[in-house]
């Protein structure tokens, strides 16, 4: 199950609309192959005062400590990719663990 929210949101760089778009692509498919987690909550904002996008990917599976370990190990390509598009924007990334066990991934690219 997917909630997906966003509000007004319009990109008007292709490359930034394609960083987001790979960006969430790999997150889903991390959950799929990964995480075991029957929900997920994508919210897209747009903070015009500080001029960045802001993503907020929730899932409430098991993947949280699965991702702090490949980050340690440093075989979570899949997180390079993420971490690396997030730096081309000069963005930041914050994995938090969410109440559920899950994982909450904040990302905030400039504009």
């Amino acid at each position: 199950n997917i909630d997906f929210n966003s509000v007004d949101i319009k990109v008007n760089n292709e490359i930034l609309s394609l960083y987001i778009f790979r960006i969430l692509q790999e997150l889903l498919t991390n959950v799929q192959r990964h995480s075991n987690a029957s929900r997920v909550r994508i919210d897209i904002s747009f903070h015009k005062s500080s001029n960045y996008f802001k993503i907020e990917f929730y899932e409430n599976g098991d993947g949280y400590k699965k991702i702090m370990k490949n980050l340690e190990s440093s075989s979570g390509r899949g997180l390079m990719f993420i971490s690396e598009r997030i730096k081309g924007f000069d963005g930041q990334l914050e994995i938090k663990e969410d109440k559920s066990g899950g994982f909450v991934f904040l990302i905030y690219l400039k504009s």
